[in-house]
């Protein structure tokens, strides 16, 4: 199985969407961001996906990463 993985990091989520074209299957998770350490975020959206899809890091074969946070 390989996955295309794209994660949002936001000022109050962390968005994580997947696909597995093979097998047309999708997912979509949402967890808190932590903006102290923005890459926990990534990581438990990370540990979410592979947990609820069965997979590994080693399954994503594209992986995006965006951000929107100001310091306002």
């Amino acid at each position: 199985m390989t996955w295309m993985v794209g994660i949002d990091t936001g000022g109050t989520f962390t968005d994580l969407a997947a696909v597995e074209p093979e097998r047309d299957r999708r997912y979509v998770t949402k967890v808190p961001s932590t903006p102290g350490s923005p890459a926990e975020g990534i990581r438990e959206a990370l540990r979410s996906f592979e947990r609820d899809c069965e997979a590994t890091l080693a399954d994503i074969t594209f992986f995006a990463h965006g951000t929107c946070q100001f310091g306002f």
